[in-house]
Formats: structure tokens, C-alpha cells, sequence
């Protein structure tokens, strides 16, 4: 039998992953097409405290595009969409990017960027193979209609892949 704690936090994730279901439809809904105002998503800006060091773990480990980079910014893509990334001197380190993946949503504002995938354990199997950890446990029997996993980039901003069967 599985313990309060085990359920809990089960109960937990799954709200997240309801919630980051939500986002991403959000997301796909923005890309097909405009709201009322004429908006699309067109890029996030993240700052990083190693340029070197996140652009080659977003291009080498996500296989994103580095459109153009320089000592203090970057631009790397997928499909239309910008990450941009900025090294400001005097930056910090937030204490949300201490937190577990299963705490993060504990904080405000942005919490992760989900990324789709035609191939959910394809692409988990990939990812570990470079060598990005996931705290979760991969159920391959699980049938649900959606699955996803967390996980964290080099400087500890979150991250999820997610599948929705159709």
C-alpha cells in the first residue's frame, strides 16, 4: 500500500500536470492563431549567469538552433519560438531555482517551459542519455492520456517534456 506521503504527493503532481496542460494548449492556441489585440507568443528572455555554458546545453543536449549569440546574449529557437538569453553582470540566483521540481510551482511567476513530444519515452530515454537527470520516476506502463516529466537546466530553471496522446 502505498504511503500518505507516496499519494500525496502523486495528488501534486498530477494537479501540475493538469495546470502545464492547460499552459501548453494556451501556448498552441497563441501560435495558431491571434486574440483580439493581434498577439502571438514570439519569445521568452531568460538571465543566466553563464552564457557559454546554457547556450551549449540548449543547443547540444535540446538540439535547439543558436540563431545568433555574443559574450552577454543569446537567440535560440524551436520551430518559431526565441529563447533569448541575457548575462547580466550583478544578476542573482533566485531561491525558486533551489527548489525540487515537485516545490517549484511554491513560487510565483514563470515556473517551466514545457517542450511537446510526438515520442515521450524516445525523447526521456535521449535526454538521459546526455545526462540530464530526472527526479520523477518514468512509469512505462502508465497509459494516461498525458504524461510529462520535470527537470532542471544547468542553472536550475525547470523544465518538462510532455506527450498528449490523442
Amino acid at each position: 500500500m502505498q504511503s500518505k506521503k507516496t499519494i500525496f504527493k502523486t495528488i501534486r503532481l498530477s494537479k501540475f500536470l493538469f495546470a502545464g496542460t492547460f499552459l501548453l494548449s494556451l501556448c498552441f492556441k497563441a501560435n495558431a492563431q491571434t486574440n483580439d489585440l493581434g498577439l502571438k507568443v514570439h519569445h521568452i528572455t531568460l538571465s543566466v549567469k553563464n552564457i557559454d555554458t546554457m547556450v551549449y546545453w540548449y543547443t547540444h543536449v535540446l538540439d535547439l538552433k543558436l540563431i545568433r549569440k555574443s559574450d552577454e546574449s543569446a537567440r535560440i529557437e524551436l520551430d518559431g519560438f526565441f529563447i533569448d538569453m541575457l548575462q547580466v553582470k550583478g544578476s542573482s540566483r533566485q531561491p525558486s531555482q533551489d527548489l525540487s521540481t515537485d516545490d517549484h510551482m511554491q513560487a510565483q511567476g514563470w515556473r517551466h517551459l514545457v517542450f511537446n513530444t510526438a515520442d515521450f519515452y524516445k525523447t526521456y530515454l535521449l535526454l538521459k542519455a546526455k545526462g540530464v537527470v530526472f527526479p520523477q520516476v518514468i512509469d512505462e506502463k502508465n497509459k494516461t492520456k498525458i504524461q510529462g516529466i520535470f527537470f532542471k537546466d544547468p542553472e536550475g530553471n525547470v523544465l518538462e517534456i510532455r506527450h498528449i496522446q490523442q
